[in-house]
């Protein structure tokens, strides 16, 4: 992505607008399947009614007791893989627990056949596309949103990256949430948004941050307003 502090803005965002704008629908998701820039390579938001939020899986089990290969965003051998998972005992967690007789299954090898699924259509339908959205929502089994942060100024790439995360949707028949800063993108790159995407995609853009000099958005100063193509 860019700088620590891009990488920071762009996960806040995420978390901000999940507790923002889709906490406030009536009914909840059992959990968001969230690929960070920082952190672990995966991380689990699960719906937390004690505290009427999404409680992050990793801020509550720490390294030490979270799942190792959604952890490492680098390759690690077989036997170190094992010797982690011995160690850290992640399964033993309550809410990777209640997850998991929830679904019915272990709940890691749900997400991993989750999001192989999805990739596997990724790379069927959009080569280019390296990576999966920013989060997947998730409830009673099913897929019940995808969403892109764009917390930068768009990429070259970006048209088939919000093309391929659509066509996601489109299968999974759900809304796709595509969030981007107000303050920073010109007239042009608007018109460009409205000329080249689909009208269906869940445009919302939110004020309470700079890109040029990065200023990382707070939970206060962060509003999110739907956008609508021309």
């Amino acid at each position: 992505m860019g700088s620590i502090a891009q990488e920071m803005g762009h996960d806040l965002t995420i978390m901000y607008f999940i507790d923002k704008v889709l906490k406030s629908r009536e009914e909840k998701e059992d959990f968001f399947i969230i690929h960070p820039a920082m952190g672990p390579k995966r991380d689990i938001h699960y719906w937390n009614p004690e505290h009427d939020e999404y409680t992050s899986g990793w801020d509550t089990s720490g390294d030490t007791k979270f799942i190792p290969d959604y952890l490492f965003r680098r390759a690690i051998s077989t036997d170190e893989l094992q010797r982690l998972v011995k160690e850290s005992q992640y399964f033993e967690e309550e809410w990777y627990k209640k997850l998991s007789e929830k679904l019915g299954e272990d709940l890691k090898n749900f997400t991993d056949k989750l999001c192989s699924n999805l990739e596997n259509k990724l790379k069927e339908k959009f080569p280019m596309v390296d990576k999966l959205p920013d989060f997947i929502g998730t409830r009673k089994r099913k897929i019940t949103s995808i969403g892109e942060v764009k917390f930068e100024y768009l990429p070259k790439k970006a048209l088939e990256e919000f093309l391929g995360y659509y066509y996601l949707a489109e299968q999974e028949n759900v809304p796709f949430y595509l969030i981007f800063p107000k303050k920073g993108y010109t007239r042009t790159d608007f018109n460009w948004l409205s000329r080249n995407l689909p009208k269906e995609i869940k445009f919302y853009t939110f004020e309470g941050a700079e890109l040029q000099p990065i200023i990382v958005p707070t939970y206060g100063d962060i509003k999110f307003s739907r956008w609508k193509p021309k």
